[in-house]
């Protein structure tokens, strides 16, 4: 079975990974991400197994960082199990070429996230409005979010090609979406967007390595404080 996980809510694509997980107890776990090659793929999927016992074949961003073609996951053998976990959204139009036999899984993020995230400028009110919202609901990784959308502001403000976004950024962006973000990007200026990725990356960095407690949330609220005007 090839599982194809994608979308931006990524806290819910992998509590689905560890959902399918639990369905191959005893099958020996092979993982390989947008660093390996097409190489290792092909090896793992048609190497058997010396001990006879299954494997499954967990991809990361291994489609989106275009190790793989979507077409070409036909050549996969039909007892193979491989789940491709993806931590953007891959667009329908392109997964028309999957067989039909695939399950393919979307998690979108919800729109209040999409409205905090559309809500950044240099005006902190309307953001920490839109981000007391999210904190009542369940968790989705907002800080991963908030540095994926500072990034994009980044690059737009610096007049970076939408093309040369998506190789930089690692993730599909249609041309409505540049637009949105080209014009978010004229809301601020390139001093303040550069301290907001900074502060973004050490909350990141006191979160994964437990030197904080504090709710994201909140980190997150002192973060557009400090850097937005009110």
């Amino acid at each position: 079975m090839i599982y194809i996980l994608h979308g931006e809510d990524i806290y819910s694509s992998y509590n689905r990974l560890q959902q399918i997980l639990e369905n191959y107890p005893s099958h020996t776990r092979i993982r390989i991400d947008e660093k390996s090659s097409t190489n290792e793929f092909s090896d793992s999927i048609l190497t058997q197994d010396l001990l006879g016992t299954g494997k499954i074949i967990i991809c990361e961003n291994f489609i989106s960082s275009k190790r793989i073609k979507l077409a070409d996951l036909k050549s996969v053998p039909k007892e193979a199990d491989v789940i491709f976990w993806e931590k953007a959204q891959i667009f329908s139009s392109s997964l028309t070429k999957v067989d039909k036999d695939t399950r393919i899984e979307q998690f979108k993020p919800k729109p209040a996230l999409y409205t905090f995230l559309d809500s950044i400028s240099l005006n902190s009110t309307a953001s920490l409005k839109h981000l007391n919202i999210l904190r009542t609901g369940k968790k989705i990784s907002l800080n991963w979010h908030l540095a994926q959308r500072v990034q994009l502001l980044i690059l737009a403000k610096l007049k970076f090609s939408r093309e040369d976004s998506e190789k930089i950024s690692g993730k599909s962006i249609e041309n409505w979406q540049w637009q949105k973000i080209m014009q978010q990007a004229n809301l601020i200026n390139l001093t303040t967007l550069k301290k907001l990725f900074f502060g973004v990356i050490k909350i990141d960095y006191l979160i994964k390595s437990g030197k904080t407690n504090i709710d994201e949330t909140y980190l997150i609220s002192t973060l557009l404080v400090k850097y937005l005007r009110g």
